[in-house]
């Protein structure tokens, strides 16, 4: 259970529902396959089994249960495409180049424009 010492009862903490509470990210140090969520934001996505095709920009990352999801907005427009967030599709993200290296199983991509 989280306390704040500002919310003294049960009336300041049904006022306070729905608030957002954002901290900094710790300044811990990441290993080579851990990324800050913001870190990813931005960072161009490319689909190397496509002689290095640009795929579009990363948009979001939707934390899921199984796994997260990369959620690309696509350079040509259209639905946004999401990415299983795993080594094997995943396999390099190169914060330094500003790129995610993107190796879809068959059909993933189109999937995502057939919709």
């Amino acid at each position: 259970m989280a306390r704040f010492e500002e919310i003294e009862d049960r009336t300041a903490a049904e006022a306070a529902r729905g608030l957002e509470l954002f901290a900094e990210a710790a300044d811990l140090e990441l290993d080579d396959d851990e990324w800050h969520q913001d870190d990813l934001l931005g960072l161009t996505a490319v689909d190397i089994t496509r002689e290095d095709a640009r795929i579009g920009t990363v948009k979001a990352l939707i934390q899921g249960a199984a796994q997260d999801l990369l959620e690309i907005t696509p350079d040509g427009g259209g639905r946004p495409v999401l990415i299983p967030f795993v080594e094997e599709i995943v396999p390099e993200v190169d914060l330094d180049a500003g790129v995610v290296l993107v190796s879809p199983p068959p059909g993933l991509l189109e999937l995502a424009e057939a919709e």
